[in-house]
């Protein structure tokens, strides 16, 4: 069996989208915070923000996201968790923990963005996978039989 290294995050951007310039290309920095809310032995609701650490390696994805995305808004994303060692300014060992976003690996979903720009969300993310083809329909003539199991 192959490995499987893949996160899947619905939160809000925490902060506005940071576009970094990087070789030929560019680059965006998210910051996503999720909520968890539970109620404690005494019956009072606590509730838990996780932050999340985003970069997308996708061009037509940075695009979409330097366009359309801000802080509060919503998205859904996918990729794969990526653990880096660096030095800060004071020469201690640190280590960020991310998702990255890649080609045919990875997407991210603008969920609340406005319907005209919706189009530009799903070329983007289907940019970022490899194509399939249209399953073949049926004949009227030819009867169709489902002996699959359903699970």
């Amino acid at each position: 069996m192959k490995n499987i290294n893949k996160a899947t995050v619905l939160g809000f951007l925490g902060q506005d989208p940071l576009i970094r310039e990087v070789g030929n290309g560019s680059m965006a920095q998210l910051r996503v915070a999720t909520n968890e809310s539970w109620k404690d032995k005494s019956g009072e609701r606590v509730e838990r923000t996780e932050w999340h650490n985003v970069e997308v390696w996708i061009p037509a994805m940075v695009d979409m996201i330097q366009r359309n995305l801000h802080k509060g808004s919503k998205v859904y994303i996918e990729g794969q968790l990526q653990t880096r060692k660096w030095e800060d300014r004071e020469g201690r060992e640190r280590v960020t923990t991310s998702i990255s976003v890649r080609p045919f690996t990875g997407c991210l979903i603008g969920l609340d963005m406005p319907a005209k720009d919706s189009e530009s969300r799903y070329e983007s993310e289907a940019s970022s996978r490899p194509s399939k083809p249209a399953p073949k329909a049926p004949s009227k003539a030819e009867p169709v039989f489902d002996d699959g199991i359903p699970f």
